[in-house]
């Protein structure tokens, strides 16, 4: 007999084959309600069988069970299923026996043809195609050819990169103008880590003994960053902030809301850092992700240690990393340009206002 427990943010749930009681955790992001999740488990119970017949949509689902997702991640893959799900419905078709390359092939034209930008849609294939190649593991379809899926090329964005001095400026800013933000910012610009994975921190993620910061709401995986002298004194300061302010609490968040809600809005730092541009007379775009570009490309313009990059942003995958993080700015290539000059014996010699022309 199947069985369900809440326990947090998921369900555990049990069920039997034969004489063996089996376990699962399953996501109340799947499974919202209790219902949701007895029906699974009996499905599991009564229907655990795969076959060909068996939905894309609970196909997908179990899938994702398995990769054992973070929440940024669990979020993008069931955006991605939803939009396939609903591709696969318009064409009164849902099985996985119906799953090729060449649908996701048609769907990758559709989205486009639906103004979704091309790295969603990439974002989708890849999906798509780590559930074909597990489908086609299954024997769930007879033959799954992932070379014949074709991402759309990627046009690197020409990024205005903020200068040294820029950076330095709107720090400064944010220590006299918005303290309470300023350990936020401090680690985004030297650091580039992502903006989100401040507004759900703890303050017991940060261990002044040890010199360490756990962060558990990473895009990936959690992750422990070591810390030095200076960062254990930004976040040491901004503790000792948070007292002043009343709103310490060892389990509580490191950025509690100023005025209501469970976190600080997604927007609250870009907006102040915004607010900051203008202040200071900067007139770029400045995002605080723009933060993590800069980052990247000086610490591989003066380490050319992709290794390094890793381990101080968080980032998992080089490919990434050079394909959309690693720009030329202005100061790399006038060193590149000096490390290739030579001396043609004409540099102390004037340069004339106009080239003479041959009679």
């Amino acid at each position: 007999m199947a069985r369900v427990v809440s326990r947090g943010d998921s369900w555990r749930i049990w069920w039997y084959v034969g004489k063996d009681r089996k376990f699962a955790s399953i996501s109340k992001t799947i499974f919202p309600k209790k219902k949701d999740a007895e029906n699974e488990a009996h499905r599991r119970e009564f229907g655990g069988v795969l076959t060909k017949d068996t939905t894309f949509r609970d196909f997908a689902l179990q899938v994702l069970e398995g990769k054992r997702p973070s929440d940024r991640t669990r979020e993008v893959f069931l955006e991605t299923v939803n939009h396939f799900d609903i591709f696969m419905r318009g064409r009164s078709i849902q099985f996985m026996r119906y799953y090729s390359e060449a649908l996701i092939n048609e769907y990758k034209n559709e989205a486009k043809n639906r103004d979704r930008s091309s790295s969603s849609i990439n974002r989708d294939i890849t999906y798509l195609k780590e559930i074909g190649k597990y489908a086609f593991s299954k024997q769930l379809i007879s033959n799954f050819n992932e070379k014949e899926i074709k991402e759309f090329p990627f046009i690197k964005k020409n990024w205005i990169l903020p200068t040294r001095e820029e950076r330095e400026r709107i720090l400064k800013w944010f220590k006299t103008n918005e303290p309470y933000f300023y350990a936020w910012m401090y680690f985004i610009i030297t650091r580039g880590w992502r903006r989100d994975e401040f507004r759900t921190m703890l303050v017991k993620d940060f261990s002044f003994e040890n010199e360490v910061l756990y962060i558990q709401k990473a895009k990936t995986e959690p992750r422990a960053a070591k810390l030095t002298q200076e960062d254990c004194r930004v976040l040491n300061e901004h503790i000792i902030l948070l007292k002043k302010m009343k709103k310490y609490n060892l389990d509580g968040l490191m950025y509690p809301p100023l005025i209501k809600g469970n976190f600080i809005g997604s927007e609250t730092l870009n907006n102040r850092l915004k607010k900051a541009c203008r202040d200071l007379g900067i007139t770029k775009n400045i995002t605080p992700h723009l933060f993590r570009h800069w980052v990247v490309t000086n610490i591989l313009d003066n380490t050319a240690n992709v290794e390094v990059v890793k381990a101080i942003t968080g980032h998992k995958d080089s490919q990434t990393i050079f394909k959309y993080y690693a720009h030329a700015t202005p100061e790399n290539v006038a060193k590149g340009l000096e490390i290739t000059r030579v001396d043609t014996g004409f540099l102390s010699k004037t340069v004339p206002k106009t080239v003479p022309r041959k009679e």
